[in-house]
């Protein structure tokens, strides 16, 4: 009778951690194909920046040291640096969406093209 009760106990025990191992080594090869799809997702998006940037650096260049977003910069009436802006997004249909990012992070001039391409 005990010793029938052991195994039954062992067996239990035993089913108990092929579950847990199981569940476990499935659990790591999930977290690692998720891993490795981000990291593949993360190279081709950082290619594509990349390539845009280089396709882009006269128009990058050209806004960074524009007068109007140094003013924009210094003042709090952006006008002139958002017209500029909607101009320089009218000229080029792949552009979505410019930004002027201050140094400190802060989001000063936003347009953006919708699908249907106006403006906002």
């Amino acid at each position: 009778m005990k010793q029938r009760i052991w195994v039954i106990l062992s067996t239990l025990l035993a089913g108990i951690a092929i579950v847990l191992f199981g569940n476990w080594s499935i659990q790591k090869d999930i977290s690692n194909e998720a891993k490795d799809k981000i990291l593949i997702f993360h190279q081709l998006l950082q290619t594509k920046i990349d390539n845009f940037k280089e396709d882009n650096a006269p128009l990058i260049q050209t806004l960074s040291t524009h007068p109007q977003l140094a003013a924009a910069y210094r003042a709090d009436a952006p006008q002139r640096a958002t017209q500029l802006f909607t101009d320089m997004i009218k000229t080029d249909p792949d552009i979505m969406q410019l930004r002027f990012i201050d140094r400190e992070g802060n989001e000063r001039i936003r347009i953006d093209r919708s699908r249907t391409g106006e403006l906002t």
